[in-house]
């Protein structure tokens, strides 16, 4: 399916070139396709948004955490249910809550939402109108 007139009116803004996926209202999430999260027991019990163990290595963490963020940024956009769009302040939610040895945040906590936040800087980017200038993507850097 193509973006039309109704889908970009739908998004604000943004204008998408390709495949646009419409959120499902009654779909379920794959809530525990993600790595980082875990399915509580018994059944039904919900979800553990942020199930990440550091190892005490900051740059190892710290690069993990950006995998995982990478693995979010895909996750989301491969499954965009109306459930998903909460997603993010469930994972943040657990995330203020786990400290490392000396009180802060963890590395992977960090990694995983320097990823999200330069996925969101690029979204708006490319929604800012061009103010004359060709392309908005000279500004846009891999995120890696």
């Amino acid at each position: 399916m193509s973006a039309t007139a109704k889908d970009v009116e739908m998004t604000g803004r943004l204008i998408f070139m390709g495949e646009i996926k419409k959120p499902v209202a009654n779909s379920v999430p794959h809530a525990d396709v993600p790595p980082f999260m875990r399915r509580l027991q018994p059944i039904a019990s919900g979800f553990s948004y942020w199930a990440v163990a550091d190892s005490g290595k900051y740059q190892l963490d710290y690069q993990m955490g950006q995998r995982l963020g990478n693995e979010y940024v895909d996750f989301v956009g491969n499954h965009p249910t109306l459930g998903n769009a909460n997603l993010l302040g469930w994972i943040v939610n657990v995330m203020a809550r786990t400290r490392d040895h000396n009180g802060k945040i963890d590395a992977s906590a960090l990694g995983f939402l320097k990823v999200v936040n330069d996925a969101m800087a690029a979204a708006a980017i490319l929604a800012m109108p061009s103010a004359g200038i060709e392309s908005n993507s000279a500004y846009l850097a891999p995120i890696r």
